[in-house]
């Protein structure tokens, strides 16, 4: 299936957030951005905004292994269920061939 662009040009809104809910900056260099503080703080801001934006929030991250890194700690602190219930949560497979049936989901 061709999907195009699923997200309307007008309802997209790129943001850059320096610093997280508690004021924490957000430097995600490579040598910090495994810091659990840090991780955290993504994950509130995340939180917050899932609160409050209405329909969806796409966030984009350098890796698949630091998505990873991340879910597995929000996971761990009962913030990627916390995520979940606000808004439905779609990771981008790995294997191209998965993403047809991820983005039949989303867009359904």
């Amino acid at each position: 299936a061709a999907y195009g662009h699923i997200v309307p040009p007008e309802r997209v809104a790129p943001v850059i957030f320096s610093r997280g809910p508690r004021g924490s900056p957000l430097s995600f260099s490579f040598g910090s951005r495994g810091a659990p503080a840090l991780m955290d703080e993504l994950g509130e801001l995340l939180l917050a905004l899932a609160a409050t934006v209405p329909d969806g929030l796409v966030v984009f991250v350098p890796s698949f292994q630091y998505e990873a890194q991340l879910v597995a700690r929000w996971e761990a602190t009962g913030l990627w269920a916390k995520l979940d219930a606000l808004k439905r949560t779609f990771r981008e497979p790995r294997a191209t061939a998965d993403l047809d049936k991820v983005l039949s989901e989303y867009a359904a």
